[in-house]
């Protein structure tokens, strides 16, 4: 049998996982992908996978069924290391982006009018465009769970602490998102960090 896993997970275990797959004659492949399940039914969901490449390979036509591009990175673990590099990279930006609106809107700047300066080929990434008008008009529609950004950040703070490696700015993100997920927000999504800051600042956390 061969698993393929989409999931975003840690790494140790995904190698520990093939291991055990590997000594009772199975396959295990790390295959997470990036977008949501709109993506995916459109067959279009990025996907990074890793894993033997005879087996990789050999469940390529699966995969391409919901998923393009594909990129192949080598030894199995490699695809989940990948995941929460650009899971580290995006969080981190959107928890920054939901620290600087509401100090701004506290500063009694229009954070419309710097919503549009910003939104431009500087800061106007992907990341920017789907997080930036959220904390705007604090509508924090539910897209990604703040229990799920946390969980993902967890791992990548294990990464740096079996290295023995300050996380400096992860550790920051890290304390943010726990504290929203004392107050109850866990389940909604990772943007409402914006309401903690703004409960700070005395700001409403409503539109």
């Amino acid at each position: 049998k061969t698993v393929i896993d989409t999931s975003t997970s840690f790494p140790e275990s995904t190698k520990a996982l093939y291991a055990a797959f590997r000594e009772q004659g199975g396959q295990f492949i790390d295959a997470p992908l990036l977008g949501g399940p709109a993506d995916t039914a459109a067959g279009s969901a990025p996907c990074m996978i890793s894993g033997d490449r005879d087996a990789v390979d050999a469940v390529s036509p699966i995969v391409a069924s919901y998923a393009d591009p594909i990129s192949y990175f080598g030894a199995i673990g490699s695809a989940h290391t990948v995941k929460l590099a650009m899971n580290f990279t995006g969080l981190m930006y959107a928890t920054l982006l939901a620290q600087m609106f509401p100090l701004m809107e506290k500063m009694g700047i229009d954070t419309q009018n710097l919503y549009q300066v910003m939104n431009d080929k500087t800061f106007g990434n992907g990341v920017f465009k789907f997080y930036a008008p959220k904390f705007v008009n604090k509508n924090y529609h539910l897209d990604f769970k703040l229990a799920l950004a946390l969980k993902d950040m967890q791992y990548v703070k294990k990464l740096y602490d079996q290295y023995n490696c300050p996380a400096f700015l992860l550790d920051g993100g890290l304390n943010l998102m726990r504290e929203a997920v004392k107050e109850g927000r866990g389940e909604h999504d990772m943007s409402e960090v914006a309401a903690v800051i703004s409960e700070y600042l005395g700001l409403s956390t409503h539109p």
